[in-house]
């Protein structure tokens, strides 16, 4: 009884120190069953980035490609798993001949078969799950939104003048001192980049994205502010975490992540 006793408390603590989206991924996976939606992130934060991008339209699958000399990349994503984030070099003539127009928001559609061009970027799983994919570009990148449905909250110029001013990376953490649970994910991350065969001179750009994905991810399950980023790692700075039971939030934490680099989650190692 002591330790239900303890986990019902933890609970009811961490519960208040979620982010809202994660209301949506309890119900797709239902490893986070207790845990209910809180108050939005946005109150507090007052500069436009790629997580805070995403949370204000409601967008749980995109990625944001970076141009990068005559090529592109996924630098930034959510809801893609490392192997589509992996397969995203592309060069700049693919994408200047099949989007031709900037600041323009276009709707690619399985039905009539004007999604295959983009196949090439998304996994088996990923490419399952996506009946229509919008693709926004503009001089520097290239916003690839995934969905199973029309999207008409993301539609007219307020999305496009987001896109425009939206700033791709996070601030990095103003705390020096790592507090709270962190979780180190460079051995991770390098295992999994070496395993995938990718040419060397990318191999810091994806270990980035890989980077910011889990960071996003992060976000999900916990207020924005309550990430804590440094150079290969994260802390999750919320003191009455402590009192959850270390395996079990161990185990929410990888199950998610396992989504990008599936089995090399094993090498992600936490200090409590």
């Amino acid at each position: 009884m002591g330790l239900l006793s303890k986990t019902s408390a933890a609970e009811m603590q961490i519960k208040e120190n979620l982010h809202p989206a994660v209301e949506t991924q309890i119900k797709k996976s239902n490893s986070l069953g207790l845990l209910k939606r809180s108050e939005s992130i946005l109150n507090n934060i007052h500069e436009l980035d790629f997580f805070n991008f995403i949370t204000k339209y409601k967008i749980s699958s995109c990625a944001l490609f970076h141009k990068s000399g005559d090529y592109y990349f996924i630098d930034n994503s959510i809801g893609f798993d490392g192997s589509s984030i992996i397969t995203s070099f592309s060069s700049k003539s693919f994408w200047d001949g099949t989007i031709s127009e900037n600041n323009k928001l276009l709707a690619f559609c399985k039905k009539d078969n004007s999604i295959s061009p983009f196949y090439q970027f998304l996994s088996e799983d990923l490419k399952e799950k996506t009946d229509i994919i919008y693709i926004l570009k503009n001089e520097y990148k290239i916003l690839f939104v995934c969905s199973n449905a029309e999207m008409n909250n993301i539609e007219g110029s307020n999305f496009i003048n987001d896109f425009n001013i939206m700033q791709n990376y996070r601030k990095p953490s103003i705390i020096n001192k790592k507090d709270g649970i962190c979780l180190d994910v460079q051995n991770a991350l390098e295992k999994y980049i070496l395993s995938q065969n990718i040419f060397s001179y990318n191999y810091n750009a994806f270990y980035e994205s890989l980077k910011n994905t889990i960071h996003n991810y992060l976000c999900l399950y916990f207020k924005y502010q309550n990430i804590l980023t440094f150079d290969n790692s994260f802390c999750i700075s919320v003191p009455t975490l402590r009192d959850f039971p270390h395996e079990m939030l161990k185990k929410h934490i990888l199950l998610n992540l396992k989504e990008i680099i599936g089995e090399y989650t094993q090498f992600i190692t936490f200090s409590f």
